[in-house]
């Protein structure tokens, strides 16, 4: 009986835990995202700054600029409860929160099913680049956009970024 209930137990713990339950989550998981990264396209500066993380949370914002225009968005990476949550104010407004759901190597994966636009954050590392994707459904449409991000000393010129309005 005690067997039968242990490997119930177990049963409902796998099914329950994310992806990347085989390595459980450590704040070295997402150190590839520290430090200052930029690209530059068609006039359009786009920049985003990561913290290391400290006192399990890390700090980060993104700030596009082109001609005398600019946005900014408010970035966070806190440890809640347990759970591990991407935290986004763009402009500065309220904050909307993404649950980490996969990671692995220099790869993330945040997700809110019931935000509007994205519900999937992620980030990874391609070579020397940060990437970054954002997608989901608009009005039942796949939809997203990517994004790559150089180290801010990189040697070259940071040139180019890729935008895909849909899939």
């Amino acid at each position: 009986m005690k067997l039968c209930i242990a490997a119930a137990v177990t049963a409902l713990l796998m099914t329950a835990a994310p992806a990347s339950a085989g390595a459980p989550f450590t704040w070295d998981h997402l150190a590839f995202l520290t430090g200052h990264w930029v690209y530059e396209k068609e006039g359009r500066l786009s920049e985003e700054f990561w913290t290391d993380a400290r006192a399990g949370m890390m700090a980060g914002v993104n700030r596009s600029v082109k001609g005398d225009r600019a946005g900014f968005e408010y970035l966070r990476i806190v440890e809640d409860d347990g759970a591990i949550y991407y935290v986004a104010s763009p402009g500065g407004g309220p904050a909307s929160s993404f649950h980490l759901i996969e990671w692995e190597g220099n790869r993330a994966v945040f997700e809110n099913k019931a935000h509007d636009f994205p519900q999937r954050i992620i980030y990874w590392m391609d070579g020397e680049r940060l990437r970054a994707r954002i997608e989901g459904l608009v009005k039942g449409k796949s939809q997203s956009s990517e994004w790559y991000w150089f180290p801010a000393d990189f040697d070259a010129h940071p040139v180019g970024a890729e935008e895909a309005d849909s899939d």
